[in-house]
């Protein structure tokens, strides 16, 4: 069974390639609705101070250049004077240091869950970037699909082909060329 799907994929090298893409395309907008469908929770605005930047090893590039992974804790008072102390705050920016002040959301109903506002915009690019990427492969597929036929329809067997119908293939050459 592998083996007939390598020989499709080396065959067939375009067309696996914009199946491909059809599938990341259906992805994407797949992500993009679902995420659109979720309800979006709308933070109240607090300030809260930087308690504890943690800073662990990442992954190390062919370069050398190692990638850190940072959390970031925050305290925080809420709107009903309750305090939520090392709250793991989702975003890290270089210039962040403890004892830093930032301005939060946190969810209403969940005071000890941070929210980060979401954009609409980011669910609209998904699935625009999905629906595009189909569309495209759709489009490129049906075009090989067509062009091979049309190229195996115009093949000839030249085994086939008999010494008078080659002879008078060239005599109709020459013939053209005396015009």
């Amino acid at each position: 069974m592998l083996v007939k799907i390598r020989d499709f994929m080396r065959k067939y090298k375009q067309l696996t390639f914009f199946l491909g893409l059809i599938i990341v395309g259906i992805f994407f907008t797949a992500f993009g609705i679902l995420s659109m469908m979720q309800p979006k929770v709308e933070g109240i605005e607090v300030e809260a101070t930087i308690v504890e930047i943690q800073k662990e090893e990442g992954f190390t590039n062919a370069d050398g250049y190692t990638e850190f992974n940072y959390t970031v804790f925050v305290d925080y008072t809420d709107k009903d004077g309750n305090v939520h102390n090392k709250v793991e705050y989702p975003v890290h920016e270089d210039d962040m240091v403890v004892g830093m002040k930032i301005n939060i959301k946190y969810d209403p109903d969940n005071p000890s869950k941070i929210v980060l506002d979401h954009s609409l915009l980011v669910d609209v690019i998904f699935i625009a970037v999905g629906i595009g990427a189909v569309i495209l492969s759709i489009i490129k597929i049906v075009k090989t699909i067509k062009t091979k036929d049309i190229n195996e329809f115009n093949k000839v067997d030249m085994d086939n082909v008999s010494k008078e119908t080659l002879e008078s293939i060239k005599n109709i050459t020459e013939e053209e060329k005396e015009y």
